[in-house]
């Protein structure tokens, strides 16, 4: 069996969300600042497969691109496994 996944993440934080504390402006600042950190913006695509070679046992393979457009980086990452069921 072989699969294709594609995630989107678009998390968008008003910085400004909290400028109603302004009678206490470090804690203001402190969480307008740690809302604006939180942002992200990704693309992940996944490739992969699963062969049943036993009855109770499957081997799996994936291969997956994370694009992160904040930071304009790429990160490949490939993960092999194999389910027991027992």
């Amino acid at each position: 069996i072989v699969h294709f996944t594609y995630e989107k993440n678009d998390d968008k934080h008003d910085s400004s969300r909290f400028n109603t504390l302004e009678s206490i402006p470090l804690l203001n600042t402190t969480v307008n600042f740690a809302l604006e950190s939180m942002r992200a913006e990704s693309n992940v695509y996944t490739i992969g497969a699963r062969y049943d070679f036993h009855p109770s046992a499957a081997f799996k393979i994936d291969f997956s691109r994370f694009d992160d457009d904040i930071t304009d980086t790429e990160t490949d990452v490939v993960a092999v496994g194999v389910d027991l069921v027992f």
